[in-house]
């Protein structure tokens, strides 16, 4: 349907209308907007009891919406008199006030002032379609009709889109007649427009000046903008709309890469005050499970490449994987108080970009850098400059930087900062040299002189045009302090800015304030000359796509200048250039006039930057060192690693000497590893330093300097010499354990040679970047050994303080301003006085001032007394005189003051005085001065350079710990003993907050050397090595943590609590089927006691392998066992089994539950005490009200049995009412993030009924069945669970969640696929309180390997996760529902984790998906059926939607027959996989059986070459140890046969191996050449892992092993492979037929698909589990076996003759035949069926 005019003139014609709403019909024609959209501002400005008047109002019901609102005085005019009486026929009944008259607007009929509201919306919209004089005469003869009939404060209402030439118009016209008031609001509609809805609503006032308003965003009162220029107010709209307009366009079609303009947010109430801009970036690749999140950009980072470009913004979209990104740039003069603040201030502008498939009401995660929002502090700002100090990166790295307001995303000078400890402000540090373009020409420039002059310092004139802030002319100065520079600029408060705030001194440079053009030509007149002349000149067009310099300076007549004025012919020109030109037009012409001017050019290039450096010499090529390559000329680039260039401008020194000393145990990073102490000395000044290395970091250094120097030709090109010059590294240990002590010491010696051959090469390899890297001290070298150095600032030093009185704290005055930078510390102003509490050595006291306490710096500090009485507690003198203490340097500082000395990191030094204003005097080899303590770490207990005295020590267990004569000695031993360490136990956790001692764990033990009187004594962790440290007495015990619940026993099946129990008795039943005993479950003897309990059998092929404590078989044998034994196996065992934690970018990654409980079994009550320390939450169960409450205390238990238990499972209601399923035992199988996973071992179940007397017979059996049923599936194979590790999810799922997912509480936030007891805590779901105590376990394999391999630590682990959803035995639970979920659904993830990288790789198995049954009916292999249905496209569809959202794209691989009912069944699969035309599906079909035929199984290389290109696609999760994602795995492989047992276990191993194969050679553990089988103890490990997986699915779906596994274990298949398939292929035929029907009620039962009823069994037909196979049926297969029978005697025995004799066995023959045909018609009445579920709901 056509509704609009052929012409716009048409619009103002009466039949045009007519005919518009005649094509409409009764349908209410809407503009723009609907009443509910409009009712915030109408309902606003239109009282009840208000005269309107609406203008144009078509059939909108918009008259009608605010009638029944109670405003009942409206007129509705229109133009069209159809519509006036379609409207008026269909409200004159329900609406008698309103009238409805046909008018025309321009010429009205009403009196003067009649109205109070004139409305309009979109009338006048649809007449102004065009500014012909005409239409604008129209529009002026309606305005003034609404003026005339206007009364005086009435209101014109008008709802508008506001095109441009209508806003400028109707404002115009009614800002001139200077009566009015001129309000515009922004109307949020549900529908988009291109154009944001506007209501104008103009207010008839006498006013002497028109006020105009203007409200954005629909954001109440306190969002006013007020002008009083019309214009601005227009511009001000227009660029609202230029916004909502960009935003719809954005919104309406996703384009790859895209971007919004700068969006402008301005301060509330404050149009001027710009407070946030935004940017909406698309990404290059969509992702499907993150589609929008916002950004905040630290504000001191806008201007950063990463930040400030389209590029950079796509390298953090990449990073974050979210396919749109709202980046948020604060302003650095606008406070924000934290995230928060800015996350709730810019929620709904956000929210305005957000995709059109969220909902309106989405939480928006919000990113940032861990800068949080950033500092910055204006340090001055003018009309055209700022200069600002900004807190950049983690490292509180400060930044000065100069920017102009006619330029304000440009950083015209940026210079690091550092703090003058004295006066405590920043100053510039021009020390180092950035990889800025400053760092880069004064880098090229060092090393052009040094190649070139041989060490010769420069010593000419230099010539800088554009000063600047003086940046680069401090650089030139610091870096070539013999030059004489003369700096020019044409701004005299440029030169006055480089003084006050870069550190330019007029005693190192010449500054003249000219024209740089005209003082070159005077310097021409003048015959002046200069070595180098430097060019960095902006160009203050902003027009002008290019920078640098200004075109003028390009001019040959002043590059010929620049050529007169050069001393010599070998003088270099250099030139900042810079252009945003892509055209690359301006680089093109800057080329050919200096190629034109000078011989010799060469160019560099900054990656990430616009800025290039161009170097122009007449007769001499800029000589810089690069590997391989000479410097290209005539208009190249030079090509050469800058960081290598800066590294080594700003490197001076060498190393001279090193020397291996010792190795030492290192435990952090986990798993167990050796260093290397060795001690390096360094050339100028001579320094020496103790590092650590590892030898795995030798390796590394061999590797790179192989790579860079083996192949370099020699002079005498001899390769084979050549190849000789990088010695020799002593291989790795293949065969052996690397972190072997033994082997360490073997090394130490090689790699001493190793160390001092290497430093003796020349000078390109001994003083190449890798080696110089490799020797320079590291934080981690200043460490302590085994626990990093926290930060001594503000710790308290733990000595006992004796007061005998109340202490006076003395008063001091502060002198100076002090700004807070951490929550520590306390702001004070001048002349505040304060109380000093403690002064620390380090400088920083803690003071406190009325209710505030925090640090600050003494030295901020004067003591208002003149008594130091209490120093003599607080501290001692103002100085302290030390006993020449050895420290090391942690932090590099350069002196700022004559009487200061300036150290790099790890430097030694004796310190000879220590004074509480943090200046502490230390010397240093010859040199002696001032240096800040908190640069300062102690020697205690640390390897010191040799050369350096030391003090003799004689403790004998100091000198246990080295070998070496060079060990600190403690400040703790001025009493030295001599008699041995004693041993304490930890009994209560303790955590260290100071930072100065180490957090300890109940149960640790620890060796104690020193007893001081204050409490706190000196010793260590066994497991911390020989790591001394201060420990509270008050947290150690002498006995032994015993658990008083847990005592040598025996348990039975069947008894009531004994405290006589064994916790972690492990129970081994080797055996192949589950369903051992299982004849028990017919019996009715049952004895009824208080506690039923089962134990889990564990199949001992399949046993996890874990290192425990020494067994204890009886109390002779535990004599034999020692203490120290006890001790170094528990080390081991922790050792063998620890991994280290992923960094948790979130925070509260996991939440604890307690691991032990306490039972008690009272005649009432049911109470779980947690086996913690102050536990005030004890649940109680009331067993006769059934109800479940949290109690504050412990309720009287005396009486009560006590038990140990380890979890709850959850609760199960069965005939004779509730029983609480509990864990007794548990076996540890591994870690997984450095957490905990156990396997369930034995259970308890307990009844709530005392008694069963109130059950009838039939109820007692039943209720018995039942119990049976639950037994069944807790002793099936395998239940996991983890106190702290969320096992339910998969490793990418859980590190890619948001900070809210991992405050959920542990059970809430379970995948529930996988929970298979989320029934059973059904009533502690419900109630918070007691949600705590509920354990998710997943039912599936674990299993978890640590192993070395070339030294390399690593941990192997496979985890497979069944489905709740559709969970049942093999034949009885096939296909899909109508819910699209699966049988025998798995989640099968392989984990990798090394010392830094941790790797997760996630396939998936489960039935196909459609309607299809293979129902047991005694035959052996029962008929695929393909089930007739409407839906299987639904299902199907609904499956793959939630398979797509849990893991991305799916490879699906069936392995099914072609042909045969097999056939048919993978054609239907095949068949809905093509109809469903889904992008994210592949589909690949394997005719396995046929493809492998005669045991070919080498032919599943045809079946991975289709797929290897897709599986390197979908990658694997890949985290390092920082947090940071390597990769991450976007699809996988769904894997299926029939039964999704035997033949997909065979592809799934294929399909892991490959990737594992694949990750240990990426991350360099295993060579490219080689394959997992070249290592054997990994091989076997790999092989049987993925068999045990097989196994245990397979048993847990079929009752027996899987099939084809002796294929996995060994990669063939073999004749004894085939005997064990063809056992388990009976035994499965005989489970399946005759005894998985009980096993899938029991299943049924467990999950909650069928719940008991209290009232079953009172009649026998009331209970479906008293259904019996009718007895007629079992005549049949006693007659076929007695026919049998009866044929193999004929055949036996002989007859008196052969006629009788054939005669008897073809009778029998028949017989047995026969009712074998007839035993298999029947055979679905036979089996053994499920009772308690329906099969059609499962079918």
């Amino acid at each position: 349907m056509n509704l609009l005019p052929k012409a716009a003139d048409e619009f103002r014609n009466r039949d045009y209308w007519d005919q518009f709403f005649d094509k409409v019909g009764r349908e209410a024609f809407e503009w723009y907007s609907n009443f509910i959209d409009l009712a915030s501002v109408l309902c606003k400005y239109i009282k009840p009891r208000d005269e309107i008047l609406i203008v144009g109002c078509g059939n909108s019901t918009l008259s009608s919406d605010l009638y029944d609102t109670g405003i009942e005085h409206i007129i509705n005019v229109d133009l069209s008199d159809r519509v006036i009486k379609q409207m008026k026929k269909q409200n004159e009944k329900r609406r008698p006030n309103m009238q409805w008259l046909q008018m025309d607007a321009r010429e009205m009929t009403f009196d003067d002032n009649q109205f109070s509201v004139v409305l309009d919306k979109g009338t006048i919209d649809a007449l102004m379609s065009n500014k012909s004089e005409q239409v604008l005469s129209d529009i002026d003869q309606i305005l003034g009709q609404i003026d005339r009939v206007l009364r005086l404060t009435g209101r014109f209402i008008c709802i508008t889109l506001a095109q441009k030439h209508i806003l400028d118009h109707i404002s115009q016209y009614f800002f001139n007649n200077k009566s009015w008031l001129l309000r515009y609001h922004h109307i949020q509609t549900s529908k988009a427009f291109a154009l944001p809805v506007f209501a104008f609503v103009f207010t008839k006032i006498t006013m002497k000046t028109p006020l105009i308003e203007l409200q954005l965003y629909n954001n109440a009162e306190n969002n006013w903008l007020r002008f009083n220029d019309l214009t601005e107010a227009i511009d001000t709209i227009q660029q609202f709309q230029m916004t909502c307009f960009k935003k719809y366009d954005f919104k309406q079609k996703y384009t790859p890469g895209s971007e919004t303009p700068v969006i402008d947010l301005y301060a509330e109430g404050n149009h001027t005050k710009l407070r946030y801009q935004m940017i909406v970036v698309n990404s290059l690749t969509k992702y499907r499970n993150k589609p929008f999140a916002a950004f905040i950009v630290p504000k001191s980072r806008n201007l950063d490449w990463l930040y400030s470009t389209p590029a950079g913004r796509q390298q953090i979209i990449s990073s974050a994987k979210y396919t749109t990104i709202a980046f948020i740039y604060l302003q650095s003069d606008e406070d924000y108080r934290d995230l928060e603040q800015v996350k709730s201030e810019m929620t709904d502008a956000v929210l305005d970009f957000k995709p059109a498939n969220l909902t309106d009401h989405v939480q928006i995660p919000f990113l940032s850098s861990s800068e949080g929002i950033g500092q910055v502090k204006i340090c001055e700002r003018s009309s055209s400059f700022v200069i600002e100090d900004c807190l950049c990166g983690n490292d509180n790295e400060w930044k000065r930087r100069l920017r102009f307001d006619a330029n304000p995303n440009l950083i015209q000078s940026e210079i690091n900062l550092t703090l003058n400890k004295k006066t405590n402000d920043f100053v510039p540090d021009y020390s180092t040299l950035e990889n800025d373009y400053h760092g880069i020409i004064v880098a090229c420039l060092k090393t052009h002189f040094l190649a070139n002059k041989e060490d010769v310092e420069p010593n000419g004139n230099w010539l800088l045009i554009g000063l600047g802030g003086g940046v680069l002319t401090m650089k030139l100065i610091r870096t070539f302090p013999k030059i004489r520079l003369t700096g020019v600029d044409i701004d005299s408060e440029m030169i006055r800015i480089a003084k006050t705030w870069f550190g330019l001194k007029d005693t190192l440079s010449t500054c003249v304030v000219a024209d740089g053009i005209e003082f070159l030509q005077r310097q021409v007149e003048d015959k002046v000359k200069y070595d180098v002349i430097i060019f960095d000149v902006n160009n203050n067009d902003s027009q002008s796509p290019l920078r640098c310099p200004h075109p003028a300076f390009l001019e040959d007549s002043i590059l010929q200048n620049v050529k007169n004025l050069f001393s010599n012919q070998s003088g270099i020109f250099v030139l900042n250039f810079a252009s945003r030109d892509d055209t690359n037009h301006d680089r093109e012409d800057c080329l050919k006039r200096l190629t034109a001017n000078f011989n010799h050019l060469s160019s560099i290039k900054l990656d990430d930057d616009i800025n290039e450096i161009m170097f122009a010499s007449e007769d001499l090529a800029l000589n810089v060192q690069c590997p391989n390559k000479k410097i290209s000329q005539q208009n190249s680039s030079i090509n050469f690693d800058l960081n290598e260039l800066l590294i080594s401008t700003n490197q001076t020194s060498h190393v001279v000497n090193v020397k291996v000393l010792d190795v030492e145990k290192r435990y952090r990073p986990g798993p167990k590893h050796y260093v290397y102490v060795i001690q390096v000395t360094w050339s100028n000044p001579t320094n020496t330093f103790i590092i650590f290395r590892r030898y795995a970091q030798f390796f590394d250094l061999q590797c790179k300097l192989l790579d860079l120097f083996a192949e370099a030709p020699s002079p005498s090109n001899n390769f084979k010499n050549q190849s000789r010059q990088i010695p020799f590294l002593p291989g790795k240990i293949f065969l052996g354990r690397s972190q072997i002590r033994q082997i360490a010491l073997e090394r130490k010696q090689a790699l001493n040679i190793y160390c001092q051959t290497l430093i003796s090469l020349p000078e390109h390899i001994s003083r190449s970047r890798p080696v110089l890297e490799f020797f320079q001290s590291l934080p981690t070298d200043v460490q302590n050994s085994n626990n990093a150095i926290h930060n001594e600032k503000k710790s308290v030093t733990k000595q006992s303080i004796v007061i005998s009185a109340p202490l006076k704290l003395p008063n001091y005055r502060c002198i100076n301003d002090f700004e807070a930078v951490e929550t520590t510390e306390i702001s004070l102003r001048k002349n505040t006085l304060v109380q000093v509490v403690h002064k620390h050595l380090n400088g920083w006291w803690f003071i406190q001032n009325g209710d505030r306490k925090g640090f600050v710096p003494g030295a901020f500090l004067e003591s208002m007394e003149h008594s130091n009485i209490q120093d003599d507690v607080m501290g001692t003198d103002e100085f302290s005189r030390s006993a020449n203490e050895t420290y090391i340097v942690n932090k590099s500082y350069q002196a700022t003051n004559r009487d200061e000395i300036s150290l790099d990191q790890g430097s030694f030094v004796i310190v000879l005085e220590k004074s509480f204003t943090g200046w502490w005097i230390v010397k240093f080899n010859d040199r002696t001065g001032h240096f800040p303590a908190v640069y300062l770490t102690s020697c205690k207990g640390r390897i010191i350079p040799e050369p350096l005295p030391k003090e003799p020590s004689t403790n004998v267990f100091i000198r246990r710990l080295s070998s070496l004569n060079n060990y600190e000695r403690n400040d703790n031993e001025e009493h030295p003993t001599t008699t041995e360490p004693e041993l304490f136990y930890v009994h209560t956790d303790f955590n260290d907050d100071v930072g100065d001692c180490v957090s300890l764990q109940r149960g640790d033990i620890v060796e104690i050397h020193d007893k001081n009187s204050s409490g706190w004594w000196l010793g260590r962790r066994l497991k911390d090595d020989f790591v001394l440290t201060w420990i509270p007495s008050a947290f150690l015990q002498k006995e032994p943590i015993v658990d008083p619940y847990a005592v040598n026993g025996t348990q039975t099946s069947h008894s009531t609590f004994d405290p006589n129990i064994t916790v972690e008795e492990q129970s081994e039943v080797s055996t192949n089927n589950i369903y051992q005993n299982i004849g028990n479950r017919l019996s009715t003897e049952t004895i009824f006691p208080e506690i039923i309990t089962k134990k889990q059998p564990m199949l001992s092929s399949l046993a996890i392998k874990h290192t425990s404590l020494p067994s204890i078989d009886n109390e002779e044998d535990t004599t034999r066992i020692s203490v120290r034994d006890l001790i170094i196996t528990t080390m081991s065992a922790t050792n063998d089994t620890s991994l280290w934690s992923w960094s948790d970018s979130h925070g509260g990654y996991y939440q604890n539950i307690v691991d032990n409980y306490t039972l008690y079994l009272s005649t009432d009550y049911i109470v779980v005490q947690p086996m913690i320390r102050d536990a005030k939450e004890f649940l109680v169960i009331d067993r006769t009200h059934e109800d479940i409450q949290i109690h504050p205390t412990l309720p009287n238990v005396d009486g009560a049995i006590r038990r140990s238990i380890h979890g709850i499972i959850g609760i199960i209601n069965l005939i004779s009412g509730p029983y609480l399923i509990v864990i007794t035992s548990k076996v540890r199988v591994g870690d997984i993030n450095g957490q905990a996973i156990y396997k369930v071992q034995t259970t308890d179940i307990i009844p709530y009924a005392r008694n069963m007397s109130h059950l009838n017979e039939h109820q007692l059996k039943y209720n018995t069945k039942y119990l049976s049923m639950i037994e069944l599936v807790l002793r099936t194979e395998a239940f996991y669970f983890s106190y702290t590790y969320d096992i339910t999810h998969t490793f990418q799922r859980l590190q890619t969640s948001s900070p809210d997912f991992h405050s959920i509480p542990f059970m809430e936030r379970a995948d529930q696929r996988f929970v298979w007891n989320r029934y059973l805590l059904s009533q502690f779901l419900t109630n918070r309180t007691v949600a705590r105590f509920a354990l998710p376990i997943i039912h599936g394999f674990v299993a978890l390997h640590t192993l070395n391999i070339n030294g390399h630590s690593l941990v192997y682990g496979v985890i497979s996760r069944r489905s709740t959803y559709r969970a049942g035995t093999r034949l009885f639970i096939r296909g899909i529902d109508d819910e699209g979920r699966v049988a025998n659904f798995v989640e099968t993830e392989q984990i990798l984790q090394l010392e830094d990288i941790a790797c997760s790789y996630v396939q998936t198995r489960g039935s196909v998906p459609c309607f299809w049954a293979q129902l047991p009916d005694l035959r052996y292999k029962p008929k695929v059926t393909v089930l007739p249905s409407n839906h299987h496209m639904g299902a199907f569809r609904r499956h793959f939607e939630e398979q797509e959202y849990y893991y991305g794209r799916q490879f699906l691989i069936s392995l099914t027959n072609h042909h045969g009912a097999e056939g048919k069944l993978n054609g239907k699969y095949r068949e809905l996989y093509e109809a469903s035309q889904n992008s994210y599906l592949k589909f690949e079909d394997f005719d396995f059986h046929k493809e492998c035929a005669g045991m070919r199984y080498d032919r599943l290389t045809i079946l991975l070459a289709r797929i290897i290109a897709d599986q390197d696609e979908y990658s694997y999760f890949a985290m390092n140890k920082d947090g940071a994602l390597q990769s991450q795995q976007t699809g996988v492989f769904r894997t299926n046969c029939v039964d999704c047992l035997d033949r997909t276990n065979v592809v799934q191993t294929l399909l892991a191996k490959r990737i594992l194969e694949q990750q240990l050679k990426h991350y360099n553990v295993i060579k490219y050449n080689e394959t997992i089988d070249s290592y054997k103890q990994l091989g076997n490990i790999f092989k049987n892992i993925w068999a045990d997986n097989a196994d245990v699915i397979s048993l847990q779906y079929a009752g027996t092993g899987a099939l084809k596994t002796d294929y996995t274990r060994t990669g063939q298949r073999s004749t004894m492979g085939l005997f064990r398939d063809g056992y388990n292929s009976c035994m499965r035929y005989v489970l399946n037929n005759f005894f998985d029907g009980f096993r899938q009620d029991g299943i049924d039962l467990f999950l909650g698909y069928y719940r008991v009823s209290s009232d079953e069994g009172r009649t026998p037909e009331s209970c479906p589990i008293s259904k019996e196979i009718s007895k007629k049926f079992l005549i049949l297969p006693v007659t076929m076996f007695l026919a049998l029978s009866m044929c193999i005697i004929s055949l036996l025995i002989p007859a008196s003759s052969f006629r009788e004799q054939i005669t008897y066995v073809l009778f029998w023959g028949a017989a047995t035949i026969s009712t074998l045909a007839i035993t298999i018609f029947w055979g679905q009445e036979l089996v053994d069926a499920p009772r308690l579920y329906s099969k059609m709901k499962r079918d």
